[in-house]
């Protein structure tokens, strides 16, 4: 680790780094996300001001994400990496959520009680750790699970964003100077690019292995509300948003867990 006296985050190299490309995708990807799930009524959770909760937790994901944007754009990345930890927090209390709801919904619980008291303030879930083992052990993503390298690479991810919220290093601290040149500047950059992804893909594949009926198209709906007869299986297409991250960013990347996503939905993901 090299410094210089010499400002690097204003060169063309790192305000166009591709970074700043997948946060943008990933932005408008939460953002459609958030519209597309209020025609949906939320399942255990009274909420009285909206039809399904997890509108807003999806529009939080894309606020956190910009907000990534706008410190990485200043150069500190030593904060931004603090908001990823924040960004994956959200994701395992989303998917713990979602596989907490289906393990207690009944038709004598309707209200699931614990979600019930976390979306109204009263009781907090455990900690992040316990909530992975959780999602580990809920047999509906058994398949995904033994993808994913829980104990390797994603505990690896975890660790970095801790260093860098809790300053296990000098290093991790100097991440946050964008007043002088620091050589692994760009290279930060990119490991950066390849932890993103890979929570967004978790994400992505873990969110619509259980909720499927998020991905559709508004063509049916829209078919509905205009009194007209839907087209055939226009119930199972998918809205262009979710083609168009799952082409750029889950196939190419994440082929195996892609494939199991399409063999596990009635979607027409392709």
């Amino acid at each position: 680790m090299k410094f210089y006296t010499t400002n690097d985050i204003k060169t063309k190299e790192y305000q166009e780094h591709k970074v700043f490309i997948m946060l943008d995708d990933f932005i408008e990807f939460y953002d459609s996300l958030s519209f597309n799930v209020l025609q949906f009524v939320s399942q255990g959770v009274l909420m009285t001001f909206s039809l399904n909760f997890e509108s807003q937790v999806f529009s939080s994901f894309a606020g956190t994400l910009d907000s990534i944007k706008l410190i990485l754009k200043e150069g500190h990345i030593n904060d931004a990496y603090a908001l990823l930890r924040k960004y994956d927090d959200g994701i395992l209390t989303n998917l713990y959520i979602d596989c907490y709801i289906r393990q207690n919904l009944s038709l004598d619980n309707f209200i699931v009680e614990k979600v019930n008291n976390w979306a109204h303030g009263i009781e907090k879930f455990p900690a992040s750790n316990k909530m992975i083992e959780y999602i580990r052990s809920y047999d509906d993503l058994s398949n995904l699970n033994t993808m994913i390298d829980f104990d390797g690479f994603y505990k690896k991810i975890r660790q970095r964003c801790n260093d860098n919220t809790h300053f296990n290093s000098i290093y991790f601290m100097a991440l946050n100077d964008n007043s002088v040149y620091l050589e692994n500047r760009i290279r930060e950059l990119n490991q950066f690019v390849l932890f993103l992804r890979s929570f967004f893909i978790f994400h992505f594949v873990y969110l619509f292995t259980l909720n499927e009926v998020y991905m559709i198209s508004s063509d049916y709906m829209d078919a509905l509300d205009c009194g007209m007869q839907p087209e055939e299986d226009s119930q199972y297409w998918v809205a262009s948003f979710v083609q168009d991250v799952f082409d750029k960013y889950v196939k190419p990347y994440r082929k195996d867990l892609a494939d199991c996503l399409i063999e596990k939905v009635c979607m027409k993901l392709n």
